[in-house]
């Protein structure tokens, strides 16, 4: 019986330090969101940059390339421009290559008139608002103007400066002859990036599955297999069996919690077997000595028989003495006095009484207790003084048991002042109990003895028989409270007897 109390014992602290076993899979699904959750955010930090680029690069060489058509445009007409052969201008606007990418071509002058166009019929007609616009923006900028339409068209703009040799046409008070504008169709361009975008994220998406499977195969060969190995062995120990050991391989975190696992194990192990043997070895104790114990009950009980037949003939011949026996006859009866106080407070704490709790006033208790404890003070001038609320409350409590407490604790106070002194005895309620307060003015306590004060048969008193305070701590804890001793050699003492409210079964009221 006592070894399986121990085992489970032992088996409840392991069960204390062992994880609930649904923890595992939650720690892995955490780890799989955070790795995946950083994975994508990688993927598509990446994608977005790769494809922010891919569209920058592009734009800017659509740019160039317009750029570098235009100026060989520019050059081709440099010429007939400067001879004033419009006709052949506008032939070489209209062979401009119709597979190319270029919608339109225009020669617009500096008042936004188009002279020459690769479409014949704009030619003479205003250039519009937005072509307008754009011119104003390139003679403010003095730099080619280039615009992206809401449709998939690309726009630039050229000034066509006013130099030297073009003073022979145009007043050399002009800056600016007219502008070249040319618009060219991106589509293709723009589908290509389309498609990129499209492979891009069919990259990323299988690229996401493989690497999910390959933590999630990773995570459970490394992570999740020797875990749930090490639960299941968690498992055998819980159900008793402590021979279990955990076979390490390696020198990560697993092995390390294998090993852990191991000594845990291991020490528990030794705890429950020194715990078994420490308990047998009590048990034995206890059983010597309760044996020990009724043999000493059973044999101060029958002293106490024979005493008191000897105690009532030496009374008898003690009336009847006149001489110089008499003196002697008086000490032989004082000591039998004491043995038989000695033997019924052996009897007392050997065999101690179970409390009867009934409602009683404890100043009534208090009152009792001061009366009987006068008389250990006659010879004495000992001012022994109660204090009480009036409106205390009766408590329920053993009425003998605890008078017999406070006699026991204003005897001690009596013996520790030598001719004069104060003993003050107050009831003091709190909200979880009842205090007893016993103060006096006495020699005090050496703080050497104090410890061993509540130790049975542990006395200063040349005639005491050292269980009074052994069996007035056992009342007070019979009554679930307690009793504490604060004292200084040559400043008193004070005595505390804390009593929590019962009920009329002596369980605490809460």
């Amino acid at each position: 019986m006592a070894s399986n109390q121990i085992f489970y014992s032992g088996t409840q602290i392991a069960n204390n330090i062992m994880m609930p076993y649904n923890i595992p899979m939650s720690w892995r699904a955490k780890v799989l969101m955070i790795i995946c959750g950083t994975v994508i955010i990688l993927f598509v930090s990446v994608s977005i940059f790769n494809l922010s680029i891919v569209n920058s690069v592009s734009n800017s060489l659509l740019r160039e390339n317009i750029t570098l058509l235009t100026s060989i445009i520019e050059n081709a007409l440099t010429s007939p421009m400067m001879e004033g052969k419009v006709e052949m201008v506008q032939r070489i606007i209209s062979n401009i290559p119709h597979n190319t990418d270029i919608i339109s071509f225009k020669v617009i002058s500096s008042e936004g008139k188009i002279l020459s166009a690769s479409s014949p019929q704009e030619i003479g007609h205003d250039a519009g608002l937005e072509l307008k616009e754009s011119i104003t923006e390139a003679q403010e900028k003095g730099i080619p103007f280039f615009s992206f339409k809401k449709v998939p068209v690309f726009l630039q703009v050229k000034a066509i400066k006013n130099e030297p040799r073009c003073y022979g046409c145009h007043s050399p008070s002009k800056k600016i002859n007219g502008f070249l504008a040319i618009q060219v169709d991106y589509q293709k361009a723009q589908t290509l990036l389309k498609e990129n975008i499209k492979r891009s994220a069919l990259v990323l998406f299988f690229s996401l599955l493989f690497i999910i499977f390959l933590i999630t195969f990773v995570l459970d060969r490394l992570v999740n297999k020797p875990i749930f190995a090490i639960l299941e062995k968690m498992k055998e120990v819980e159900r008793g069996d402590l021979n279990i050991k955990i076979d390490v391989k390696g020198k990560d975190e697993i092995a390390t919690l294998a090993k852990g696992f191991n000594g845990m194990v291991e020490k528990l192990k030794r705890s429950i077997m020194e715990r078994e043997r420490a308990h047998s070895e009590d048990l034995r104790k206890a059983e010597h000595l309760a044996t020990i114990g009724e043999l000493a009950a059973g044999l101060a009980h029958e002293i106490k028989n024979p005493l008191t037949g000897i105690k009532g003939a030496i009374e008898v011949i003690l009336e009847e003495e006149k001489g110089k026996n008499r003196e002697i006859l008086s000490e032989i009866l004082n000591q039998i006095n004491r043995t038989s106080d000695v033997i019924q407070n052996f009897l007392s704490y050997a065999r101690p009484k179970e409390p009867v709790f009934t409602l009683t006033s404890i100043q009534k208790i208090i009152e009792d207790s001061i009366t009987i404890s006068k008389y250990y003070a006659l010879g004495k001038n000992i001012d022994i003084e109660s204090i009480c609320p009036s409106n205390i409350k009766n408590v329920y409590l053993d009425p003998d048991q605890i008078q017999e407490v406070l006699v026991n604790l204003l005897i001690n106070s009596i013996d520790s002042i030598e001719r004069k002194g104060k003993i003050e005895i107050r009831a003091c309620p709190r909200e979880d109990g009842l205090e007893i307060r016993i103060r006096d003015n006495g020699k005090g306590i050496n703080d050497e003895i104090l410890p061993f004060i509540f130790k049975p048969f542990f006395t200063t008193k040349p005639k005491g028989s050292g269980l009074g305070l052994s069996i007035s701590k056992r009342l007070i804890e019979n009554h679930k409270g307690n009793i504490t001793i604060e004292s200084k050699e040559g400043s008193g003492t004070v005595v505390r007897v804390f009593l929590p409210y019962l009920n009329e079964r002596g369980d605490i009221i809460e």
